[in-house]
């Protein structure tokens, strides 16, 4: 079972978009804050992390070039409220993988899914059903 590490302060906005995860197959970790996310990282070392927008101790963005010093391959997604030319202003030279919706559906996590599948070659879990 893959881990995929949530980095959110507000678990109930994330919910829907997390249980199609587990769901799928993957392993569901979740963190608070950008610090707790780089020793889960450092523990884990997770599949996927996904990270909202603002955390309480720092940005998404930082915490992301934090994690890239960690593990210059690891997959990210972000949940913004930034529309798409912003974000990708923002996340240019990051590697971010996608942009999360900041209320995400579950159809979000199908798509990151397919994604973290396409990138990864990993064959496909449990198709969770919309």
């Amino acid at each position: 079972m893959h881990p995929v590490l949530m980095v959110s302060s507000d678990r109930h906005r994330l919910k829907d978009f997390a249980e199609v995860f587990g769901i799928s197959g993957f392993e569901v970790v979740w963190e608070e804050s950008g610090t707790g996310a780089l020793q889960r990282v450092r523990q884990i070392r997770p599949l996927l992390v996904v990270l909202d927008e603002h955390l309480e101790d720092m940005t998404a963005w930082e915490a992301i070039r934090r994690l890239l010093s960690i593990d210059a391959t690891i997959n990210t997604a972000v949940v913004s409220q930034l529309d798409p030319e912003k974000f990708h202003a923002v996340s240019e030279g990051l590697g971010v993988m996608a942009r999360i919706p900041f209320i995400p559906a579950k159809l979000s996590a199908m798509e990151v899914i397919e994604a973290l599948h396409r990138i990864t070659c990993l064959p496909f879990f449990n198709q969770p059903r919309a």
